[in-house]
């Protein structure tokens, strides 16, 4: 996101642009729509869709009330389908004021990092790769299922993970490495980091972002 000046409350300001620009960082949004983990019992804080999206929006408005001119929204996971809340903000501003929502990349990356015979979707091998890169301690190798899974319809506004697996995981993530998550966690840093840079391009922002650090919601 690009402010107009260097302090903004609570959000983090990098000096990342020439005098004329200012790269910010907001936090996260700690809770979303998350149907899928329901039918475990435990677990998740599951908000309605049309609230997580009404709080999204005021979210883009309160930025660019405060001079955020360009705002890009990254999603994790969850029926984050935010393209109303974005359309509605991009046009209530008419171009003085800018969301962007890009496609999440992990998928591509695995198919072309990790290996497409390896079904992949949640808890999978893609994401225990990173963890096992970034928080080993925290994952527990000799409790990762075998591969066990139906075909998911990621479509459905009302997914329901225990419909396709018994413990959550959707794919196979037996196929994990802490090497593996190296080469994917690299990946996703240098896409993520091309698709700002690609926002900055089309808004003919100046200045070069520094390896590292990006923005989001």
């Amino acid at each position: 996101m690009v402010c107009r000046d260097r302090s903004l409350g609570g959000c983090k300001v990098h000096r990342s642009f020439s005098s004329s620009a200012c790269f910010g960082t907001a936090g996260k949004i700690p809770f979303g729509p998350t149907p899928e983990h329901k039918g475990y019992g435990s677990g998740y804080v599951n908000i309605p869709h049309s609230v997580h999206e009404e709080y999204v929006y005021f979210v883009l408005v309160s930025l660019a009330e405060q001079g955020f001119r360009t705002i890009v929204i990254w999603r994790g996971c969850g029926e984050h389908q935010l393209h109303g809340a974005v359309d509605r903000f991009n046009a209530r501003f008419r171009s003085q004021r800018v969301a962007y929502l890009p496609s999440t990349p992990y998928h591509d990356i695995w198919l072309r990092v990790g290996d497409p015979a390896v079904p992949c979707g949640h808890a999978d091998s893609f994401a225990t790769s990173i963890a096992l890169y970034r928080r080993p301690e925290a994952v527990r190798r000799d409790e990762i299922p075998p591969p066990n899974s139906g075909n998911v319809d990621w479509a459905d506004p009302h997914l329901d993970f225990t419909k396709y697996s018994q413990t959550g995981v959707i794919g196979d993530a037996t196929q994990a490495s802490a090497e593996l998550g190296r080469m994917l966690w690299n990946e996703v840093i240098s896409i993520t980091a091309a698709i700002f840079r690609d926002v900055m391009v089309e808004n003919g922002l100046k200045g070069r972002m520094r390896m590292g650090e990006s923005c989001s919601t």
